[in-house]
């Protein structure tokens, strides 16, 4: 009796052997996942933590979290009763709606009666806010409105002209969103070349002046038998390239006189002056003014800018004329 009562109990112990679980794929027992970061209104991600386990005799297992967010978190099941040999798979996820921010938690698998009673597994998760981002004008105009989440990168709209200025970029940097951001856009003023040039086409000067703003005439330039004038254009707000040119009068180098009369009815008579001025250039200009006058009338008749006198005899003669200085 005593030797078939030996062989039973060994018999059920080699039956039964020794109870043991693993954590797969962990080579230790506990380890860490990390969920990838989602955006507000994700879909819930999920992780299984799977064990194994040999010579389970009723053994119970349990999981739960805890730390500081271990409400953001669930795990299923929580309870299971092991026996012989198997899997058992704990679906970890993280809540629905949770608000943007970071959360952390471990996971407490125990079983009492296991040679490793205890298993930690962290699990982090990051809900991602989302960022407006403005792109505005120099003058405000909002060019673009665009919503970033968190973390990425915002992409700039066209870029923006303005009259007069070239555009450089932007004030500030929009890569990595992480809060609401207003982003301006810069510009350089543009300069241009004013050239000033001489009748014959000499330049005389050359300047860079900023958009709208005024270019300085140079000393003025002088020409044989002329008299400067001028400029041809006005450089007071400058908006393009341009080119000036000097303008020139030519000098008055002779002025003549002549006059004649027309006979009338009675003794009133009709008086022409002329003034004729002969220019450095060859050019011929007249001026002319016509008098009703008395016979034998003498007088400084106003012609022009002058000042002539005519004397006359009988009806038509001329006896005199001259410009008075």
């Amino acid at each position: 009796m005593k030797k078939k009562a030996l062989r039973t109990i060994l018999a059920v112990f080699l039956f039964t052997g020794i109870f043991s679980i693993t954590c797969v794929p962990a080579l230790a027992a506990d380890y860490t996942h990390t969920f990838p970061a989602a955006e507000i209104g994700y879909t819930q991600p999920s992780h299984d933590v799977t064990f194994t386990y040999t010579n389970a005799n009723n053994h119970t297992f349990t999981a739960a979290f805890t730390g500081r967010d271990a409400y953001a978190f669930t795990a299923s099941p929580t309870s299971r009763t092991l026996n012989g040999n198997g899997t058992l798979s704990v679906t970890v996820r993280p809540i629905s709606g949770l608000p943007p921010g970071a959360y952390f938690a471990t996971l407490v698998c125990n079983i009492p009666s296991a040679p490793t009673p205890t298993f930690y597994i962290d699990f982090y998760f990051t809900v991602l806010d989302k960022f407006e981002v403005t792109f505005v004008d120099w003058n405000d105009e909002v060019l673009k409105t665009q919503t970033v989440t968190q973390g990425y990168n915002a992409t700039a709209p066209a870029s923006p002209t303005r009259i007069g200025y070239s555009f450089t970029g932007w004030d500030r940097s929009f890569s990595n969103i992480t809060r609401n951001l207003t982003v301006r856009a810069l510009y350089s003023i543009n300069y241009y070349n004013v050239t000033f040039l001489d009748w014959d086409d000499r330049v005389i000067d050359v300047q860079s002046i900023a958009y709208e703003s005024g270019a300085l005439a140079p000393t003025d330039p002088t020409r044989t038998g002329y008299t400067f004038v001028g400029w041809d254009e006005d450089f007071s707000s400058i908006t393009d390239d341009l080119t000036v040119t000097a303008l020139y009068d030519p000098i008055l180098v002779n002025v003549t006189p002549s006059a004649y009369v027309v006979k009338l009815n009675g003794n009133q008579n009709e008086l022409t002056v002329i003034v004729t001025e002969q220019y450095f250039d060859g050019s011929i200009k007249t001026v002319s003014n016509t008098f009703k006058i008395d016979n034998n009338a003498a007088s400084a008749y106003g012609v022009g800018p002058y000042k002539v006198y005519v004397n006359t005899k009988g009806n038509v003669q001329i006896r005199e004329c001259y410009i008075l200085l």
